[in-house]
C-alpha cells in the first residue's frame, strides 16, 4: 500500500551527517547520525538526529537502502571509498 509522507516544514532541510553510530537492545536500533566537523576537536562528533527502528524493521530497512543504492549506482557510477585529503 502506498502511503502520502508528509514532512513539517521545520523538518525540510534536513541535517547533515557524515558519520553514523548503530547500537541495539533486544527491541530496538538506534541510528545516531552525526557530523565529524573538521574544524572541532578532533574525535569529537556532533549529533544531528537520533532515529530508532524496531528490530522487527530492520531487514526492510537493509532491503530498501541497499534499492536505493543499487539505483543510484546504475545512474551515477559505482560508489568508491571517501578520498583521503592531504
Amino acid at each position: 500500500m502506498d502511503r502520502e509522507l508528509i514532512v513539517p516544514p521545520e523538518l525540510e532541510g534536513g541535517s547533515y551527517a557524515n558519520e553514523l553510530v548503530v547500537w541495539s537492545t533486544a527491541s530496538e536500533f538506534t541510528l545516531d547520525f552525526a557530523a565529524d566537523l573538521a574544524d572541532g576537536d578532533p574525535g569529537t562528533l556532533i549529533g544531528t538526529a537520533r532515529v530508532r527502528v524496531p528490530v522487527t524493521m530492520m531487514f526492510e530497512f537493509i532491503r530498501r537502502m541497499n534499492e536505493r543504492l543499487t539505483a543510484y549506482e546504475e545512474r551515477y557510477g559505482d560508489i568508491g571509498p571517501p578520498q583521503e585529503s592531504q
